[in-house]
Order: C-alpha cells, then sequence, then structure tokens
C-alpha cells in the first residue's frame, strides 16, 4: 500500500506514483501492477504489486525462486534465507 497525498490532484497523485514505481522498482527490473484507489475522499491510495522472479538480460524471465523454512526449538518456522 501507498498513500497518496490529498493535497495533490488526481493527476498529480498518478504522477506522483507512477515516477515513484518507476525509479524505485521498473529501473530496478521489476514488473508492477499498480490500482489507485479513492473509496473514500480522505485516504486515497495505491496498491503495487511487484514480480519475485528476476528477467534475465536478454529479457526472458529467470529462475523462479522459494523460500524455505526450518522449524526452530520452539517449532516455529525460521526463514534459511534460499
Amino acid at each position: 500500500n501507498v498513500a497518496l497525498p490529498v493535497e495533490l490532484s488526481e493527476s498529480e497523485q498518478k504522477e506522483l506514483l507512477t515516477k515513484y514505481v518507476q525509479e524505485n522498482f521498473v529501473d530496478e527490473g521489476m514488473v508492477a501492477d499498480v490500482a489507485i484507489h479513492r473509496d473514500h475522499p480522505d485516504n486515497p491510495h495505491a496498491h503495487v504489486m511487484l514480480t519475485n522472479r528476476p528477467f534475465n538480460p536478454d529479457g526472458t524471465w529467470g529462475i523462479k525462486s522459494k523460500k524455505q523454512y526450518i522449524l526452530d526449538d520452539n517449532g516455529n518456522k525460521t526463514y534459511t534465507g534460499t
């Protein structure tokens, strides 16, 4: 979720969000899906969904990664880093 400033017009909010997503995610090789919500005038916000799968230099999809967990001494899941 990304909050959008209520002080900006709808077009300014969209421009700000597009620039933020471009610079922070798309320019780093991610694909972003953005949905702006204005269902309440005091809470304009956007949902940004991102890929977890990298691109290869030739533009094809890279290998999927998957989190693997182990259980600690209390039986709680602990991330292994792989």
